[in-house]
């Protein structure tokens, strides 16, 4: 029998490409099944070695995922108008040899038309495709084992040019040879042969085990076997969850077992890009996934702890119980500088101005109150050699904070007056409050953060 050779791009259809390998070469025997020729190592001829390992195989197994058309390289371009994307000269390898392709669609993707495709590739959107479905996954590749069975068996015949034929002629005996022979039997007294009678044998019971052990255990009755995939959550993945015949039927040596594994339920991975850390993890706890690495990201755009990224990317089909990484925001550390000290009260609401360093100033003041709301304006020019990027914002004083509370950010033109909206104080006592500011301009980690004081009461 043939060999089956598997083409497809890792970033469109890595997932349902390594599930279809590892059925195929269940079925087919591992050295019989080959996966792209992504190890070519340094120093050999890769269009060679593509030449080498398409030739050797019979059936040209192609995934297309819906990106398959559409992946790019780093530069932006699509991959597959470059003639040396490794993709494309599998295919036209394919192709020119006559080899026999099936194109196997996943994840709901559409057969590529004939205009989409580059000169040398175009025959590929003649051919006739096999879905493969997330719903129907067992059935749809067990009708792709029978298509496949049917080609490597014809390019069998083929390949043995007549040979089989000429073996299966029956060679005849000599009539003296016959007579000969029937004269020896006849003088031992032996009238009949009767084939011996095979024992039977009584089926193992292998639910609940592992996969590797129960085709140990079947293999050593002298049983066959063959497996199909059951999505479930209820039993370890790999484990038997159910076999044909039952346990302690009788058959013959030779007789086929069929097993049902269990593998993890496919899901929708959720999108928590934006989300804080705490929530994402929650929401990421109760569809059944879970976070295996959070890396965090030095950046002034984002609050701590805010989530800038997640692999697998929103709405990916992922096995439940998948490990899940995240990148989170995390504010760069600022340097900071000593208070001024003076201060102004806010029972006149007169505005309040302040020199800076480089010859920039900063003018704010409260310009509405009520109750406990507070806006402050802050009017602030600086100097353009001195930063590029800044952000005023105002908090309570560090002792006056309570658990939960935080600053309050506005992004500041660099010219000009902003508002910044804060909640402070208690009714009656005295509260201080802080208005601050970030800059930070070249180079990009020169950050430096001033504070101006208020002093205020509110009844």
């Amino acid at each position: 029998m043939g060999n089956i050779f598997i083409s497809y791009r890792r970033e469109d259809s890595a997932g349902h490409t390594g599930r279809l390998f590892d059925r195929l070469r269940e079925h087919f025997g591992k050295d019989r099944v080959f996966i792209d020729i992504a190890g070519i190592e340094p120093g050999v001829d890769f269009v060679e070695a593509i030449e080498k390992a398409v030739g050797s195989c019979d059936a040209f197994v192609v995934v297309i995922g819906k990106q398959w058309l559409n992946v790019t390289d780093a530069d932006g371009r699509r991959r597959l108008d470059n003639p040396e994307d490794f993709i494309r000269l599998e295919l036209a390898s394919a192709l020119r040899r006559n080899i026999r392709i099936i194109p196997v669609l996943v994840q709901g993707a559409a057969a590529p038309g004939g205009k989409n495709l580059p000169e040398d590739l175009k025959k590929l959107s003649r051919l006739q495709a096999h879905e493969i479905t997330d719903n129907r996954w067992d059935y749809d590749v067990g009708k792709l084992i029978e298509i496949l069975e049917k080609v490597l068996k014809k390019e069998m015949t083929q390949d043995s040019g007549g040979k089989e034929e000429a073996i299966s002629k029956p060679f005849k005996f000599p009539r003296w040879a016959i007579a000969g022979i029937a004269a020896i039997l006849i003088g031992i007294g032996v009238y009949a042969i009767r084939p011996p009678v095979q024992p039977s044998i009584s089926v193992p019971n292998v639910i609940g085990e592992p996969f590797e052990e129960a085709k140990a255990m079947l293999i050593e009755k002298g049983l066959e076997i063959s497996r199909e995939e059951k999505q479930t959550d209820e039993k370890p993945p790999g484990t038997v969850i159910d076999q044909k015949p039952k346990p302690g039927t009788e058959v013959k040596r030779g007789q086929r077992v069929d097993l049902v594994l269990a593998v993890r339920s496919i899901i929708k991975m959720p999108d928590v890009v934006g989300k804080r850390i705490e929530e994402a993890r929650a929401l990421l706890e109760k569809t059944g996934l879970r976070i295996a690495a959070v890396q965090e990201r030095v950046t002034a755009e984002k609050p701590t702890g805010i989530v800038l990224a997640q692999n697998p990317k929103p709405d990916a089909l992922v096995p439940r119980g998948e490990n899940i990484e995240l990148v989170i925001a995390r504010l760069p550390q600022i340097k900071q500088e000593p208070k001024t000290k003076q201060e102004s009260s806010v029972e006149d609401l007169s505005r309040t101005q302040y020199s800076l360093p480089g010859d920039s100033v900063i003018h704010f003041r409260v310009v509405e109150h009520q109750g406990l709301k507070l806006t402050i304006e802050v009017d602030y020019n600086y100097n353009e050699r001195h930063g590029n990027k800044v952000m005023a914002g105002a908090w309570l004083k560090p002792s006056e904070l309570v658990s939960g509370y935080a600053p309050t950010f506005v992004p500041h033109p660099g010219k000009g007056a902003v508002r910044v909206p804060i909640s402070v104080g208690k009714p009656g006592v005295s509260t201080e409050i802080e208005v601050f500011l970030y800059e930070w301009g070249r180079p990009a980690e020169a950050f430096a953060r001033r504070n101006f004081p208020y002093k205020m009461r509110f009844e």
